[in-house]
């Protein structure tokens, strides 16, 4: 209560400081107790950096988008990259796949169908709250999600890198992206796209995502949307934005989308008309996978949209008769070496956020608030509450 509160400032303020230099003793009391908790904390994911060679990652985009993309390298002179598996298929329709591209279906029967007949390569389920996908799917996505991943035991050699959309995007797509993790999914999508515009929302939902994605499986993969257009128009620096934000967070990929939205989007000719596909190609050279004049090298060949494309790894080539080379899920890094005034800092931190030092502080409080504290509610073990 704020009484307590007001007349026990100076006791809470004694005792607790009494209590962690009591917790500190018991720490240099034993040798190497300090290296050891600095050991056994978690470290942080070994996740692509912001710096990471944009080639090593994963990268999808649909058919028809790398053609709009195609156009527009060609009009400012430049060679898009090699992307690693260029999708394909109108909706559920994916008869006109070319070999080497990745069919993506809005359909479990059509995924289901290929994985019977031995596709033994990737695919995409595209499930989301639209036309294209049969409404008992809709209804029940977590089931169709779980027997999609699943598919894989039938062809041991299927990919299925699962995408689901939902609204809200927190928590129901992020639900969904964790349902695909627990069933075993090679990969999940997290169709972020929709806050391309507002990096800090995007910022904000992708970290909750990978870490509930991570949180249900430490394999599978993990893609991020980025778009040009959502329809909103989105400018290169905030793409640059989020796709730097991902990598720190951990996404070993994109599903890079230049959408026309049936020609009804916001694109201006600056941007390169209907897709913004000039927003794109700025875009990629920002991150370092287009080379411009000024770099002085010579951009790698770029794959045309109707043929086959290769993975970021040389012996890595999606098609349909052979597997996708595997992405390896992020591993953790060393403990970084501390030394001097960092060293007495991460000791400090260690020691006041260990949990022996909340529970003396607690009982600290408790003890200088006295019985009135601990029955009125205010205090708990270790923390004041705010009413």
């Amino acid at each position: 209560m704020p009484g307590v509160l007001r007349t026990t400032t100076g006791k809470v303020a004694t005792a607790l400081a009494l209590a962690l230099a009591l917790t500190a003793s018991l720490f240099l009391a034993t040798p190497g107790s300090f290296a050891a908790a600095t050991a056994s904390s978690p470290s942080p994911a070994s996740s692509p950096s912001p710096t990471t060679n944009p080639a090593q990652l994963l990268w999808l985009v649909k058919s028809n988008d790398l053609a709009a993309l195609d156009q527009q390298a060609a009009a400012d002179g430049v060679t898009l990259p090699v992307f690693s598996w260029v999708g394909c298929g109108g909706q559920s329709d994916v008869d006109h796949c070319l070999a080497g591209q990745v069919p993506i279906f809005t359909s479990y029967s059509g995924l289901e169908a290929r994985a019977q007949a031995g596709w033994r390569g990737t695919a995409v389920y595209d499930i989301e709250p639209w036309r294209f996908t049969p409404l008992a799917q809709r209804q029940d996505p977590d089931k169709w999600i779980c027997l999609a991943a699943k598919l894989q035991k039938t062809d041991p050699l299927l990919k299925v890198v699962i995408t689901p959309f939902a609204r809200p995007p927190r928590p129901a797509m992020i639900s969904a992206d964790v349902e695909a993790a627990k069933c075993g999914a090679y990969g999940v999508d997290i169709q972020s796209q929709f806050a391309n515009n507002l990096p800090a929302t995007f910022a904000t939902f992708v970290h909750a995502a990978v870490r509930a994605i991570r949180h249900a499986s430490s394999k599978t993969v993990i893609l991020a949307g980025l778009a040009t257009n959502s329809p909103n128009v989105v400018t290169p620096a905030e793409m640059t934005a989020d796709y730097r934000s991902a990598l720190a967070d951990g996404v070993q990929g994109f599903w890079l989308n230049a959408n026309n939205w049936f020609g009804s989007s916001q694109c201006t000719a600056a941007q390169g008309g209907l897709a913004c596909p000039e927003t794109a190609i700025k875009f990629l050279e920002r991150i370092g996978m287009i080379a411009t004049s000024s770099a002085g090298s010579t951009p790698s060949p770029s794959p045309s949209p109707n043929t086959s494309t290769l993975a970021p790894a040389p012996s890595s080539t999606p098609s349909a008769s052979s597997s996708t080379a595997p992405v390896k899920p992020p591993a953790h890094r060393h403990a970084r070496k501390l030394t001097g005034t960092a060293l007495q800092r991460e000791f400090v931190r260690l020691i006041i956020d260990s949990q022996l030092a909340r529970l003396v502080g607690g009982l600290a409080v408790i003890a200088a608030s006295g019985l009135d504290g601990w029955v009125a509610g205010d205090l708990i073990v270790g923390r004041v509450h705010q009413v």
